[in-house]
C-alpha cells in the first residue's frame, strides 16, 4: 500500500468539498499514469493546515498575503 498526503491551507481559503473530490480524482489518475500505482492500494489524504501555521518566503501564509 502507498500513502500521499497533500496539504492545503485551511480557514476561507480551503478547498471545497467539490474541489477536495476532484483534487483527489487527478492526483489518482497522475499516480496510475506517471508511477504505474494500483489505484485499490493507493490511498491519499487532503490535510487542512490552518493559514497562520504555514510559511512562504519566511511569512505565515495570513501575513504573506496581507503584502502589497
Amino acid at each position: 500500500m502507498t500513502e500521499y498526503i497533500i496539504r492545503v491551507t485551511g480557514g476561507t481559503e480551503a478547498p471545497t468539498l467539490e474541489q477536495k473530490t476532484e483534487i483527489l480524482d487527478r492526483f489518482r489518475e497522475l499516480v496510475l499514469r506517471v508511477l504505474g500505482e494500483n489505484p485499490p492500494t493507493t490511498e491519499v489524504s487532503i490535510s487542512g493546515v490552518a493559514p497562520d501555521r504555514w510559511g512562504i518566503a519566511g511569512l505565515s501564509t495570513t501575513l504573506h498575503h496581507r503584502e502589497p
